[in-house]
């Protein structure tokens, strides 16, 4: 899917934002590029084995005429799956300069170990 003009969500379009996904041994680790958002514009929600994140970009003044515009009006939105491995419960995201990264720990079970193996 494009960074393109996606739909729209309660008469103001969104897209999808640029992001990366990593893993570690320990986590899973999204990186979205949300520029234009702080802390308090971010949702994110899992449920079902999906991560929903939606970003809501100010919006432009009401009480101004527009004469010139190239800053579009729009809101970020997108789902992603989360593997079952997950630890739901200690997910944690944090935002920096227009940055999101959303940090998925694998649950203890689902985690690599060495096993150590003993004598008699």
């Amino acid at each position: 899917m494009s960074n393109a003009l996606q739909s729209q969500t309660q008469s103001r379009p969104y897209i999808r934002p640029a992001l990366d996904v990593f893993e570690k041994a320990e986590h899973f680790l999204i990186v979205a590029d949300v520029p234009g958002v702080g802390a308090d514009q971010v949702s994110l929600n899992l449920e079902d084995g999906e991560l929903t994140l939606v970003a809501e970009r100010a919006r432009s003044p009401e009480d101004v005429k527009p004469l010139h515009g190239q800053f579009a009006d729009y809101d970020y939105r997108v789902t992603l799956r989360v593997p079952p491995d997950v630890d739901g419960e200690q997910v944690q995201a944090r935002i920096d300069a227009g940055v999101l990264e959303v940090t998925l720990p694998k649950a203890a079970t689902a985690k690599a170990r060495q096993i150590q193996v003993t004598a008699g």
